[in-house]
């Protein structure tokens, strides 16, 4: 398998050095594909200079690592469609940064989605990490970036349309472990107190309104023989619409 021939990226912000670096170290171990950060900026105050530097450093230290910065907090729907479009593969590994490889893991996620999928979407641990393929993504009409916060953008991206679950497939493997880290909005100084568990309903408040909103439009909506809420997402379907333009025209530049 030739190793550019997909890319890994992942969102991560300053409270997560740690675990970022290691992840970064065990990926490094396994394969020299190329890994994108997007670095997120905090909710609140002004982007910390010296988790900057320690960025920018562990760049240099790492061989095909790249980052971009945001210098406000920006929704999970942005990141991930920023890292995907600017990466420049076609095919790319999304994942949260609260995430323990095994060795081995690469292999198992390379071989299982190249050779034994259609190449399209393939979750590995739900929508923390998966596989997509930027056809896939310019079809489907990328993340919503209606979605300002975190949370609920994985359950309007499978919904949007009829048939996500047709075409996405899954895999299961032991190589992979969810550290389950506290929520990114109440480390970066939101008004959020408390576990995890507590804040869950506080920290994805703004996108949980908009999806119960979409959910309630899509309840009153019947016709053509579409789902009530696959019709419902149809009238804001494509969040990137000038990226198939860029991606069919790319050859023809100079």
């Amino acid at each position: 398998m030739n190793e550019k021939d997909y890319c890994i990226c992942i969102m991560t912000f300053d409270k997560r050095l740690e675990q970022v670096t290691k992840f970064v170290k065990a990926l490094r171990e396994q394969t020299n594909a190329d890994i994108y950060l997007g670095v997120n900026g905090p909710y609140k105050g002004k982007f910390n200079e010296e988790y900057r530097k320690k960025i920018l450093e562990l760049c240099a230290e790492i061989p095909n690592l790249y980052c971009f910065f945001s210098l406000k907090f920006r929704s999970a729907t942005f990141t991930f469609n920023q890292m995907m479009i600017n990466s420049g593969h076609q095919h790319c590994i999304l994942s949260n940064d609260d995430i323990e490889i095994q060795p081995g893991f690469i292999d198992e996620v390379v071989d299982h989605y190249f050779n034994k999928t259609n190449q399209a979407f393939l979750e590995i641990f739900g929508f923390s990490t998966f596989f997509v393929n930027k056809d896939f993504m310019d079809k489907w009409g990328w993340f919503n970036e209606f979605y300002l916060g975190l949370g609920f953008e994985d359950h309007e991206f499978a919904h949007r349309r009829d048939g996500f679950y047709s075409q996405a497939t899954s895999m299961t493997t032991s190589k992979i472990r969810h550290m389950m880290m506290d929520n990114p909005l109440a480390e970066n100084g939101a008004n959020v107190v408390g576990s995890k568990s507590d804040n869950l309903d506080r920290y994805h408040k703004f996108n949980q309104k908009l999806w119960n909103m979409r959910m309630a439009v899509g309840n009153q909506i019947k016709s053509n023989g579409k789902t009530a809420l696959a019709e419902s997402q149809e009238a804001d379907i494509n969040f990137r619409p000038f990226e198939r333009f860029y991606m069919d025209n790319y050859e023809r530049f100079w």
